[in-house]
């Protein structure tokens, strides 16, 4: 993708943002448009070499010549016709020329940071409802979208190229919004996706080993979760769930502001749950010499920490404690975050985007509190860049937490489902309990023709993300759709649950190969 701003006179100066750089075929550069892609390099833009993990951009420096370029931006000399701009990482200084080609976004709002293995999105979207309420313009780029502060985009990474991600922002200034929150993903912060942004405020959910296979060790990818605090301005502040046992021993070694939330350790911003059902949760929240009720929708104590992050950040920001709590109940539903369909069935259903063992298991110890007489059946699938050994935990999490375990909803490109589902069932003691339902649809009916009152159903995995059937995937289905549509109708998923290949079976199960 390019970035460009032609509106600006003479462009934006390489040494002003680059003042360590060195330039070599002119005494200086000014650009006013980049690009990374030399596929897409028009005549005039700067094109910047940026090493990724799988590409380095210096291959292509002769093709973006060709093409127009009126400057390299790279990590080596090179010999060129046009000016060369060598830096020590093409990847850092790409997104502060991007960030400086709109305007520098940081200067005009409020930007805070979420990070952690999970929850990033369902603190993103409580925060904004805080700020919401409290009169500030809100705006946001996440998993679930881009909200330019009045309407929500679909988007496809949760944190954005840099072009991509400072266009974002520059819309947000375009539209008046007074806060900014960055869903800031592992692979965003290691790939410098956020570089050329300070914020205000950070806050981390927590840190897993569930994403460690994408960074080869549990100390690697703590280091770059952390890494965000380096993004802070001289005065932003840390926001940190104290209950999460390696951001618990962190907070020791932090030397920036940093306030605590929490359910079991002593924190700042604390809460205890009063009553939780399906359709709702109470719990007391805790702030200094303060105590006031919260009701919400959404029920697990996931959820509860969540909104103690909100709830800290808030406080934290001069925000009146009754704003913030108006702010947490004006959140109805997430989609795809322990979302609950009710249509007049007699046992609940959620839908959830959960696809590692921590968050499985976290949905299904929620589901068995509220359910603590009826069984818990779940709907789940693997993952893409997930290894062996975590998708075999997802079977183990499944087969301890629920009743009945259909293993579906596989979305693997280079993988067969079944190979996949292999995998899951490596973590199971008894893999008799399990079924393998490839067919979603198919996988789905089954669930909710077992279930009965006082049950409980979770469709796990895909979250607000359709899955597409047919043979050139011409319908798509939410997960919530395929459940609403089987409510209204039990037989309206008949034709959708029928495998593309009729002579193998819709289910197996381990007991029909003995």
């Amino acid at each position: 993708m390019e970035l460009s701003q032609r509106n600006v006179g003479e462009g934006i100066s390489l040494k002003e943002i680059l003042p360590d750089c060195q330039i070599f075929g002119a005494d200086s550069v000014r650009v006013s448009a980049c690009c990374h892609d030399w596929n897409q390099i028009r005549p005039g833009d700067l094109y910047v070499a940026k090493v990724g993990f799988d590409k380095d951009g210096h291959d292509h420096i002769r093709v973006a010549t060709r093409k127009g370029a009126a400057a390299i931006l790279c990590e080596r000399f090179v010999v060129s016709d046009i000016p060369v701009c060598v830096v020590d990482d093409t990847r850092e200084a790409y997104g502060k020329i991007c960030q400086r080609l709109v305007g520098s976004p940081k200067d005009h709002m409020k930007m805070i940071g979420v990070s952690g293995t999970d929850g990033k999105s369902i603190v993103t979207q409580i925060i904004r409802s805080v700020f919401q309420k409290a009169g500030l313009r809100t705006g946001f780029v996440s998993s679930l979208g881009f909200c330019d502060g009045i309407v929500t985009h679909e988007s496809a990474l949760t944190t954005p190229q840099p072009p991509q991600l400072a266009a974002n922002l520059g819309e947000l200034v375009a539209n008046g919004c007074d806060v900014a929150i960055i869903e800031s993903s592992s692979a965003g912060i290691a790939e410098r996706r956020i570089s050329g942004i300070e914020f205000d405020a950070c806050v981390f959910t927590n840190v897993k080993k569930d994403h460690v296979d994408s960074f080869g060790t549990l100390e690697a990818y703590r280091r770059i979760k952390t890494n965000l605090l380096k993004r802070l301005k001289p005065s932003g502040f840390a926001v940190v769930n104290s209950d999460d046992k390696y951001l618990g021993k962190w907070l020791t070694t932090v030397d920036c502001p940093a306030l605590t939330y929490g359910m079991r350790s002593y924190s700042e911003i604390s809460a205890e749950r009063i009553e939780q059902t399906a359709n709702g949760q109470t719990f007391l929240l805790v702030a200094g010499n303060e105590t006031i009720p919260v009701h919400t929708p959404i029920i697990g104590d996931f959820y509860i920490r969540h909104c103690l992050a909100a709830t800290t950040l808030g406080l934290t920001f001069g925000l009146p404690l009754e704003d913030i709590v108006a702010g947490i109940e004006n959140v109805v539903s997430i989609p795809g975050r322990m979302e609950l369909v009710a249509q007049g069935q007699d046992f609940p259903v959620f839908i959830d985007a959960a696809k590692t063992p921590s968050q499985l298991e976290a949905m299904l110890k929620t589901l068995r509190s509220i359910s603590p007489t009826g069984k818990v059946r779940c709907v789940f699938g693997g993952a893409e860049r997930v290894s062996k050994i975590q998708r075999a935990a997802l079977g183990t999490i499944a087969e301890k937490y629920a009743d009945q375990t259909i293993i579906s909803g596989i979305d693997i490109h280079n993988e067969s489902a079944l190979a996949v589902a292999h995998d899951i069932l490596d973590g199971y003691e008894n893999v008799a309990k399990a079924h393998v339902i490839p067919n979603r649809a198919a996988a789905i009916k089954f669930a909710l023709e077992s279930a009965g009152s006082g049950d409980a159903v979770l469709v796990a995995g895909l979250g607000e993300k359709p899955t597409f059937f047919g043979y050139n995937a011409e319908l798509s289905l939410t997960d919530r759709e395929i459940c609403e549509t089987w409510i209204r109708d039990q037989n309206s998923l008949d034709d959708l649950a029928m495998h593309f290949d009729e002579t193998l079976p819709v289910s197996y199960m381990i007991d029909d190969y003995r």
